[in-house]
């Protein structure tokens, strides 16, 4: 398989698998939304229930000067 089909493939996919969790859970039309990468929880917030996921924080991306760091090298990262 050449890169471009398996790229627009794994697009096609990924656009159901959202398009399915936004209209199971309503992915996307949470109120609020709040990472602790200490805990290592994603916690969305929706009418009358909350949604908690593990997470692990893999960088940041500094928008000021354009920069991506991963957090291996991050101090401040847990």
């Amino acid at each position: 398989m050449d890169f471009d089909l398996l790229l627009r493939l794994s697009m096609e996919d990924l656009l159901l698998n959202t398009k399915a969790h936004q209209d199971e859970w309503l992915f996307g039309k949470e109120e609020q939304w709040n990472l602790d990468p200490g805990r290592g929880e994603l916690v969305l917030s929706f009418p009358g229930r909350l949604a908690v996921a593990p997470a692990q924080l893999i960088g940041a991306f500094d928008t000021q000067r354009a920069v991506w760091t991963w957090s291996w090298s991050d101090a401040s990262a847990p």
